[in-house]
């Protein structure tokens, strides 16, 4: 997680999802490659330097602990100033490995940071449709607030027009500012 970041379209990046490599110990993040976009992930090239060490392969999976990590879950909550805010800019939040649970919990903090906007962006944009077509913030919008929040935006990133032609769909059904 970066208070700041280099990303010109964000202020800071968020990645509650981690990963402990367990044969070393070394906590970094852990994706799996999705699509051809895949090959030149910047974050698997972090991950292979200051984190797991392990490149984003479903194979090793089974060699790393997947944690949500309870401290950076909750760092929006701390933040005063608002903040463009990329979140798991690290790994996918949509991504087959993270639990639904844990994508609740993420979205719940979002929900109480109205101060801060939320990018969250994927590959895996049928789950997308299919989580947030299915999520329900009832106690949110028994307060008065709506639903999708307007400080959650939900994006699919494409790297050919065949993709785009794939995932913009299931983005444009799915609930969000």
């Amino acid at each position: 997680m970066g208070a700041k970041t280099k990303i010109e379209w964000s202020d800071a990046t968020w990645t509650p999802i981690r990963a402990r490599n367990k044969a070393t110990g070394k906590i970094g993040w852990h994706c799996e490659h999705a699509t051809t976009g895949c090959l030149r992930c910047y974050s698997e090239g972090i991950n292979l330097r200051l984190g797991t060490g392990l490149p984003f392969k479903p194979g090793h999976r089974k060699d790393v602990e997947l944690f949500l990590d309870a401290k950076m879950l909750l760092a929006p909550l701390r933040w005063k100033r608002p903040r463009m805010v990329f979140v798991c800019s690290m790994t996918d939040l949509f991504a087959e490995f993270v639990p639904d649970e844990w994508i609740e919990r993420i979205f719940a903090v979002m929900a109480m940071c109205p101060q801060h906007t939320f990018q969250v962006l994927t590959k895996r944009a049928e789950r997308m449709q299919a989580w947030t077509t299915g999520w329900r913030p009832t106690t949110l919008t028994e307060r008065g607030r709506e639903w999708p929040l307007p400080n959650i935006w939900l994006g699919v990133s494409a790297e050919r027009q065949q993709e785009a032609d794939e995932r913009l769909p299931y983005l444009t059904n799915s609930p969000a500012a």
